[in-house]
């Protein structure tokens, strides 16, 4: 049976690992206890979907802004900058579905 993991459990095994400083560790330590008070108990799953949907919004902002300016320039058209949107944009697609991972 699998063991739900929580970020506690992930931020307590980081800590706990041989060679960390010792005021790397109090940063942490620092740095973390607040985070851990409110959402220590969370799944790494729901943090894991969380992060996820906000890197999906961060690829799609500069897509979303290419194919509009490639809409506006389809509208006065304006041949030059159609090509060139075009361009960029099969260098984002590319570099989001071919790219290396």
């Amino acid at each position: 049976m699998k063991k739900a993991v929580n970020l506690a459990t992930v931020a307590t095994e980081f800590l706990s690992r041989p060679g960390l400083a010792p005021t790397t560790r109090e940063t942490y330590e620092l740095t973390l206890a607040p985070i851990l008070n409110e959402y220590g108990s969370w799944s790494i799953e729901i943090i894991s979907g969380t992060i996820k949907f906000g890197l999906l919004l961060l690829m799609a902002t500069p897509i979303s802004r290419v194919v509009f300016s490639l809409f506006a320039f389809i509208r006065e058209r304006d041949l030059t900058y159609i090509i060139m949107t075009l361009i960029v944009l099969t260098a984002l697609i590319y570099s989001l579905v071919g790219g290396n991972s």
